[in-house]
């Protein structure tokens, strides 16, 4: 079979004269949970009409914590409704996000305004190239480059419409094509946090997974009825 090594975001920096220093190549934030339950007694009744008495784990509190400023010490949340244990979890996780997220844009949002700024000077040099093919393309009928970039620090909206415009130009300028993969891929390291836990992949997660769910549908339900 065949192994390949893929390059890190910031080796594919420096293809594009963007050097990283190696002390920041490393994403060293990170939160971390440990969630306790109880064996909660129930009774249930078989096809053949039987009863029978189980006991259901059922997640009561979490421990949260992580490496950063101000929440290095453990933050406790008893609740024996999960669903509610689950929200509080939610808001504790986003609470963090956001000073982790200050803390990863301060260490490489310049980089990002750096490559934004090639992006832009390769962009104006192709609308010189292609003249008026640039400025006749139908918005509507052209790829969104732009389209995972909705949150803070991202593509402005007058380069997202440069770039709709030259979507079906990308193909011939393949360096352009690979900035503005690189910027995603830069952006995704930038505004993703790692989330760890004890045991999580095997208990933790699927003590709480229905009630994540659910969580997230109406975050999403919350979000749409915004818009």
């Amino acid at each position: 079979g065949s192994y390949r090594v893929y390059k890190t975001v910031f080796e594919e920096l420096d293809e594009f004269g963007i050097v990283v220093p190696e002390q920041d190549r490393i994403y060293d934030y990170f939160i971390t949970y440990d969630l306790e339950a109880i064996l909660n007694p129930q009774k249930i009744v078989t096809k053949s009409g039987k009863t029978k008495f189980i006991q259901q784990h059922q997640a009561v509190s979490c421990s949260i914590a992580s490496n950063i400023e101000p929440f290095r010490q453990p933050y406790c949340i008893i609740n024996q409704n999960p669903r509610i244990l689950v929200a509080e979890m939610m808001e504790r996780f986003k609470l963090i996000r956001t000073e982790i997220i200050n803390l990863a844009c301060l260490r490489w949002g310049t980089y990002l305004d750096m490559l934004q700024e090639k992006i832009s000077e390769r962009l104006l040099i192709n609308q010189e190239k292609f003249g008026n093919k640039f400025d006749n393309t139908d918005d509507e009928n052209t790829d969104d480059e732009c389209s995972e970039h909705t949150n803070d620090n991202n593509i402005n909206e007058k380069e997202c419409s440069r770039i709709r415009k030259f979507s079906k130009f990308l193909k011939k300028d393949m360096f352009l094509s690979n900035m503005i993969r690189v910027y995603k891929r830069l952006h995704k390291y930038i505004y993703q946090v790692i989330i760890l836990s004890f045991n999580g992949q095997k208990y933790d997660v699927h003590l709480i997974s229905a009630h994540l769910i659910e969580y997230f549908l109406e975050m999403n339900s919350n979000d749409q009825s915004h818009n």
